[in-house]
């Protein structure tokens, strides 16, 4: 018997790193950066795939473009945070609302990341759930590293042909060099950030090793869960006390029933300049160019201009231009520009 499965979207990021077309006011999520589609739009669509319905968590101050992104094949209800929180917060929300429905199966995955190969993912998803479904496991996807990325989060885990294995360590954004180990080893995994499990396991979970968390989370289902949606004023008089944490450092890492699935499609978290470039076509100098720009002598590098730009003897480079800043920078820098964003934002 197939388990009743609710995709959980976790669509309250900021995508810093993605400055200056990725703002507080409209965060990459909303962008269409790879195409005609918004990578939210594209989620909600991969989730109609396998899911009986959606649960969307996204900042209070987004709902009007999520619901402008909606998919007609599935329904979604949402989750509005009063202020920005990592993900524990958001899928122990999400679970405390679904299980009002039973103890589903929840697959709690990320609203900017791009999958190519529907089939394969959909396939990989059931796989997870069956698992879930079955045992108190939570289950995370992961795909084996082609290149040693510094800015993904790794899984060790056993070489098991398809299979789930028990979670041995995660690894947040190793330096390059132990990047670089991970990938000859084969035991490990570039963290999706793709979480399967049914409601109450994830909740035990979550009450054992953050109890405070699971208290809040108590306090917020009686005073603020009604009727199948949360009050927002109770729920903003609630929210202040959770902790800023993200599911994988609070949950993930300290639990023993942790399982990877390795799955076998394409993935990019799009979390950087250099993905972005990536996960597009190029032209016969490796150039990326969007907008309005004239671009003479540049190769292997991201132009956007959303006014009107020249460019010229760049490598290897990003530029990208706005309304509300410009910024230009190596294409394997690009993960630090979070940082440079914050200095920006201060002295403008």
């Amino acid at each position: 018997m197939n388990p009743k499965i609710i995709a959980v979207i976790l669509a309250g990021g900021s995508g810093t790193r993605l400055w200056p077309l990725s703002r507080p006011e409209k965060p990459k999520q909303y962008l269409r950066l790879l195409g005609v589609k918004t990578l939210y739009r594209e989620t909600l669509e991969r989730a109609a795939l396998f899911a009986d319905h959606a649960i969307a968590v996204t900042n209070k101050k987004h709902l009007r473009l999520a619901k402008t992104d909606e998919c007609k094949n599935i329904k979604v209800r949402y989750i509005q945070e009063p202020e920005g929180r990592q993900t524990t917060v958001a899928a122990g929300l999400a679970a405390i609302l679904a299980k009002q429905s039973g103890d589903p199966v929840l697959v709690i995955m990320p609203a900017d990341h791009k999958i190519e190969g529907n089939m394969r993912f959909k396939s990989a998803i059931k796989s997870a759930a069956k698992k879930a479904a079955k045992e108190d496991a939570l289950v995370c996807l992961g795909v084996i590293p082609k290149t040693p990325e510094t800015g993904y989060g790794y899984i060790c885990a056993g070489k098991n042909g398809g299979t789930p294995s028990p979670v041995q360590k995660f690894i947040e954004k190793p330096p390059l060099g132990k990047a670089e180990t991970f990938v000859k080893n084969g035991n490990y995994y570039w963290n999706l950030g793709i979480c399967v499990a049914r409601a109450s396991v994830l909740l035990a979970a979550i009450g054992k090793h953050m109890p405070q968390t699971a208290r809040i989370l108590s306090e917020i289902e009686k005073k603020a869960l009604k009727n199948g949606r949360f009050s927002q004023k109770e729920l903003a008089a609630l929210f202040s006390k959770m902790p800023n944490i993200s599911l994988d450092t609070g949950v993930l890492e300290k639990s023993s029933k942790v399982w990877l699935l390795p799955a076998r499609f394409k993935w990019s978290d799009v979390g950087s300049w250099k993905a972005v470039y990536e996960n597009c076509a190029k032209d016969k100098n490796g150039n990326v160019i969007k907008g309005n720009a004239v671009v003479k002598d540049c190769k292997n590098s991201l132009i956007i201009a959303r006014n009107s730009a020249a460019v010229c003897d760049l490598n290897n480079g990003a530029f990208i231009q706005t309304q509300n800043g410009t910024l230009l920078c190596a294409l394997d820098k690009t993960q630090s520009v979070k940082d440079i964003a914050k200095e920006y934002d201060i002295k403008h």
